[in-house]
């Protein structure tokens, strides 16, 4: 990804979920997408790059400038026409950068959020009585027609 696509990237990501100085939360620029799916699904990337490529195709045509170099309004003009002319390609962009934002240890972190897993030493289940089982193993196997 070339300093230019990466540039209009974070405008991108910025537009989608913005910094919010309030709860103090991160934009979705602030969050690493491309280690994200390096990680994860390197097959991403491609249709990344495509994506950043067309928004910026459809702001060169209209504008003859680069989208980080046209104003709000009109970013989002240009978000919305993309999203009318490539619906499917727009929400499988969307997830991704929902699913990479909300996967972001600081993210879940500030959302009061674990992202550790259930049983980090194996779930261990307590011995318990369970001779409320014994008719049932003592039956024989019957199958329902």
């Amino acid at each position: 990804m070339s300093a230019l696509e990466f540039q209009i990237l974070k405008n991108i990501l910025e537009i989608i979920i913005p910094k919010d100085n309030i709860n103090s939360m991160p934009s979705a620029a602030d969050v690493n997408i491309i280690e994200f799916i390096k990680r994860n699904d390197k097959k991403l990337m491609t249709i990344l790059i495509s994506f950043v490529k067309e928004i910026n195709l459809i702001c060169q045509k209209q504008f003859n400038k680069n989208f980080s170099n046209i104003g709000f309004q009109k970013k989002m003009d240009i978000m919305e026409e993309y999203k009318i002319k490539f619906q499917n390609d727009y929400n499988q962009i969307i997830r991704l950068i929902l699913y990479c934002y909300y996967s972001d240890k600081d993210v879940l972190g500030k959302l009061n959020l674990k992202n550790d897993p259930p049983f980090p030493d194996g779930n261990k289940l307590k011995k318990g009585d369970l001779s409320l089982l014994k008719p049932v193993l003592e039956k024989k196997i019957s199958f329902r027609s």
